[in-house]
């Protein structure tokens, strides 16, 4: 789906149905607007149920204000209309009353980017709103002044979040990452203090070395190449529907039998991804007129180090990201299958992917088939794909149902002699 080549009204339908469907705002909540070249806004209607919105709910306001469309426009309008007229190159305004946001926002805190490096490269810095009444002018100033600022991302206080950019697809994006970022806070919060990270820190996460691999053009696809990239697609879109990973974030790599992988594209929406968009690297060259994720080598060497690995999953599922935020151990001896299937998780310092990768790479072994890196969320690996998402999705269930336990409460982890049968019947 090309956002760039859909009316506005379609463009709204579509943004607004994936807010919904995500569980990102309620029924009657939040609203979204695009602007065109020629001035013309066209706005999401008020009062109408943002569950089954139709391209004939869509509200027009041209440039000389008059409306056109068959309801009324959101009673946000003033929003919408002060942030276009205060920064002329935003196109595009989403607001929602997504929950861990609306969290920050009646705590009246700003979530902390500089807790994970994604955070921070796609919402950049964060404003904040002082309380107006909904639908008023003096909330529309507050929040344009915030703008006029620099901010494109605006916490309101008591009312969720406001953000503008260049496309509505962009700004969904900037919304979802910084809504799981929020929740990866809260959480993490729960367990203890929480370690940002500096800005020396998260520049390293901006690397290009991605963009520099020399091209190549494939002669033929496989039948097994074709049959990794059906069952790839199948599992991205699993993990999103699960909330393993979001539109912008989640890597995934297949080792084919030639030694060649198929992963993930780098920029590329998630939620928008087909066969054709994954990447064919090969022999350190990746296939013509595509950019591979920033993961590419770390994948490639620990494929050429590990010849068990079939297949790769780096992400940030919200629950583990806690444990990685902070100083609290995730255990893996709680339950049989989390020990069985990881044995245990060990946590590696920030930034030890990117600076050293050979390293990163020599720590997957068959016990350790699974690494948390501070701050950066988890790489899991298996001898398939089937085999290296399930040890993702335990890790994550894991990491949720240690978080759910009581402050006054202990859990039970597994006794010696219990490991020892363990070992015995699954070796």
């Amino acid at each position: 789906m090309r956002y760039a080549l859909m009316h506005p009204a379609d463009q709204l339908v579509a943004i607004m149905h994936r807010i919904y469907t995500a569980g990102l705002t309620t029924m009657s909540g939040g609203n979204l607007s695009v602007c065109e070249a020629n001035g013309d806004i066209w706005v999401t209607p008020g009062g109408i149920d943002k569950g089954s919105l139709t391209r004939h709910d869509m509200v027009c306001i041209h440039k000389d204000g008059t409306q056109s469309g068959f309801r009324k426009p959101t009673s946000e309008l003033l929003v919408h209309l002060a942030i276009y007229q205060a920064r002329e190159n935003v196109k595009a305004v989403l607001h929602a009353h997504s929950p861990a946001l609306i969290t920050f926002s009646i705590l009246n805190s700003i979530p902390d980017v500089r807790l994970i490096p994604n955070a921070r490269i796609v919402c950049g810095k964060i404003g904040k709103a002082p309380y107006a009444r909904m639908g008023s002018p003096e909330l529309a100033d507050s929040i344009a002044n915030e703008f006029k600022k620099g901010y494109s991302v605006v916490l309101l206080e008591n009312h969720g979040i406001c953000i503008g950019a260049e496309t509505i697809n962009q700004a969904y994006l900037i919304f979802e990452t910084l809504e799981f970022a929020a929740r990866s806070e809260l959480y993490a919060r729960r367990l203890g203090p929480v370690n940002p990270l500096s800005d020396a820190q998260i520049d390293l996460a901006r690397t290009k070395a991605h963009t520099r691999l020399s091209d190549f053009y494939p002669k033929q696809h496989s039948s097994e190449e074709l049959a990794a990239r059906r069952d790839m697609i199948a599992f991205i879109q699993r993990a999103i529907q699960q909330k393993l990973f979001t539109s912008g974030n989640g890597t995934l790599s297949v080792r084919l039998s030639d030694g060649s992988f198929l992963i993930t594209p780098y920029g590329r929406d998630r939620r928008q991804l087909h066969e054709e968009h994954l990447v064919l690297v090969n022999r350190g060259m990746k296939e013509t007129g595509k950019t591979p994720s920033r993961a590419v080598f770390l994948h490639e060497l620990i494929y050429r180090r590990q010849p068990d690995v079939k297949a790769i999953i780096g992400a940030h599922p919200p629950h583990l990201m806690a444990f990685t935020l902070t100083d609290q151990v995730l255990n893996m001896n709680l339950m049989p299958e989390s020990y069985v299937m990881l044995h245990h998780l060990p946590r590696h310092p920030y930034g030890i992917n990117y600076l050293e990768p050979q390293k990163t790479a020599d720590l997957f072994t068959a016990d350790t088939p699974a690494i948390l890196l501070e701050n950066d969320g988890i790489i899991v690996t298996g001898q398939s794909l089937i085999q290296a998402y399930d040890r993702f999705e335990v890790a994550e269930f894991t990491a949720r149902a240690q978080l759910a336990i009581p402050a006054d409460m202990a859990a039970c982890p597994l006794n010696a002699d219990r490991i020892g049968e363990l070992n015995r019947y699954f070796p």
